[in-house]
């Protein structure tokens, strides 16, 4: 199959280095080079699955983290709160 690709010319110079060491055309260096890439990216390894170790805070939280709006709802209105009691 032909194509046409746009090589960096560094990489392209290290191509032609190795089809002159080993007496091979261009073509059987870059195809060489292609398979041996994709074999690369074939075998990695999968990822491992995350895992972040927890820790006990000691204490039992008196709002529900999981709701982080409730949360600021209610720190908002302390603060509004406290403003309100500064003005008398």
């Amino acid at each position: 199959m032909r194509t046409t690709l746009t090589i960096e010319d560094s990489i392209m110079q290290r191509l032609k280095e190795e089809a002159y060491r080993n007496g091979s055309s261009l073509k059987q260096v870059i195809n060489t080079a292609l398979d041996l890439g994709l074999r690369h990216f074939e075998e990695q390894p999968p990822s491992l699955a995350y895992k972040l170790k927890t820790f006990s805070m000691g204490f039992p939280p008196r709002v529900n983290f999981d709701k982080a709006l409730q949360i600021a709802s209610n720190l908002e209105d302390e603060e509004i709160g406290r403003k309100l009691e500064m003005r008398k």
